[in-house]
């Protein structure tokens, strides 16, 4: 099924899309519109439609009061997993600009989450490194037991978006890698070959 919401996704549209597939519609494909558009879109592409701008009717995936597409989302499809409780409540905190004592949690994953809108510009690639943000995130929340909540929470945390931050370094210095040309590849000691295999390996491998 294709998805449909606004374009320039940073938290809650990171969140959304990741909730869809993994708990939702594991084949689901997402359209990243403007914001005007994507009543239209949804039309057009025969998608279903989600953090919709203000004014959308009560039929469609919005905003509860004081919450987040994430939490429409879970409340439609009766989504009921602890650890997609914890994370909720996360995405919650981060994606609300005027909260001032959020979560420390939910202050990494703001963090992040504006840190990766500002260096990957592509919707698409986004979403790619988003999903591996929040199967990450989820992979903390399933093992953190409750009562060990406040006491430990974010060190698993913290190496989970570390590990993703590296992933996003080391695609980045690849792709620069595969721009140079043979001089600068000569003055960094490497062949256009070593180039060329360094530049195709997966973001997450060494």
């Amino acid at each position: 099924m294709r998805w449909v919401t606004q374009r320039r996704p940073k938290i809650d549209r990171l969140a959304s899309p990741w909730l869809i597939k993994r708990f939702v519609d594991p084949e689901a494909q997402f359209l990243f519109v403007p914001a005007a558009d994507v009543r239209r879109a949804a039309i057009r592409a025969n998608a279903i439609p989600f953090d919709l701008p203000e004014g959308a009717s009560e039929a469609e995936l919005v905003h509860p009061a004081g919450g987040t597409s994430f939490d429409a989302i879970r409340a439609r499809f009766g989504i009921h997993d602890p650890a997609v409780a914890r994370i909720a409540t996360l995405v919650r905190e981060a994606d609300n600009d005027n909260l001032i004592d959020r979560l420390p949690e939910a202050s990494g994953l703001r963090a992040i989450s504006l840190g990766l809108a500002k260096s990957v510009k592509s919707d698409d690639e986004r979403l790619g490194y988003g999903m591996v943000l929040y199967d990450a995130l989820y992979q903390w929340a399933q093992k953190i037991a409750p009562a060990e909540e406040a006491a430990r929470p974010v060190p698993l945390l913290y190496r989970a978006l570390a590990g993703v931050d590296r992933w996003m370094s080391r695609s980045r210095e690849r792709q620069t890698l595969s721009e140079l040309d043979a001089r600068m590849l000569s003055d960094c000691g490497l062949t256009r070959d070593a180039a060329r295999k360094e530049s195709a390996k997966p973001f997450w491998r060494a």
